[in-house]
């Protein structure tokens, strides 16, 4: 078992089936699925940017969860008034949930200038083997020099997409430890998210280094009776193999 923070990523019900009809994940439907599991952590997937005028009818939800991250949309973030006006949108919802991180792809940024003034505190991901960059420990060196406030989120799919060996990840825990916010844990089937419950790829859970910091699913489930199942196996993975996450 594990003491530290656990929690799923909205995200994980874009694809799912409620009563046979497909769920919207922004929903107070699919926000009650999350409560009723009482895990202390959620993260905000704003998929969209058009999605952002969403995010103001899940605050009352959202802010009832004690560990709250946002990820941000799939944009191109360049120093422009487009990119300004969705940062404001999403810093708004920020501070309203009191969230703690915001996360954000490097492949998509342009001009890193544009998120200055902004209240909130960055992250970004290591990314997977589809990506030109930001794939290795090493490739967040210079980064790091030139943004010194963000954090890294540790997301152990993309590393089995670069690395089957999973060695990666105590490469990334050995140089980056101090920078780790947040943990994005799933399976992995052609390169994209599965749910371990299905993949059965026990080496991604035993790969989840120690640490304080929240661990998020983002496992995609196929309807609501998912997220129980995954998290029975991770749970019954970390207890074969006498692991504890703390």
């Amino acid at each position: 078992m594990t003491n530290r923070p656990i929690g799923f990523s909205t995200g994980c019900f874009y694809k799912a089936k409620y009563n046979g009809e497909e769920m919207d994940p922004y929903s107070a439907k699919a926000l009650k699925i999350w409560s009723t599991l009482q895990l202390p952590a959620i993260e905000i997937m704003c998929n969209q940017a058009g999605h952002a005028s969403r995010l103001p009818e899940m605050v009352k939800a959202v802010k009832k969860f004690p560990i709250k991250s946002l990820h941000l949309p799939l944009w191109r973030y360049d120093a422009n008034k487009e990119t300004r006006d969705l940062l404001r949108a999403l810093s708004n919802f920020y501070q309203q949930v009191g969230a703690t991180l915001a996360i954000v792809h490097p492949d998509m940024v342009v001009n890193w200038k544009v998120f200055k003034g902004f209240p909130m505190r960055f992250a970004v991901e290591n990314m997977d083997d589809q990506k030109p960059a930001f794939q290795r420990p090493d490739e967040f060196d210079k980064f790091f020099v030139d943004q010194p406030d963000w954090s890294l989120v540790l997301d152990l799919n993309h590393i089995k997409c670069n690395d089957p060996t999973m060695a990666m990840a105590g490469e990334f825990v050995k140089k980056w430890s101090e920078r780790i916010a947040e943990i994005h844990l799933s399976g992995c089937v052609n390169n994209i998210h599965a749910p371990l419950f299905r993949t059965q790829q026990a080496e991604i859970i035993t790969s989840i280094p120690a640490g304080t910091c929240p661990i998020i699913i983002e496992s995609p489930f196929a309807d609501r009776f998912g997220p129980k199942q995954e998290l029975d196996y991770i749970f019954a993975t970390l207890d074969s193999n006498h692991k504890e996450i703390d």
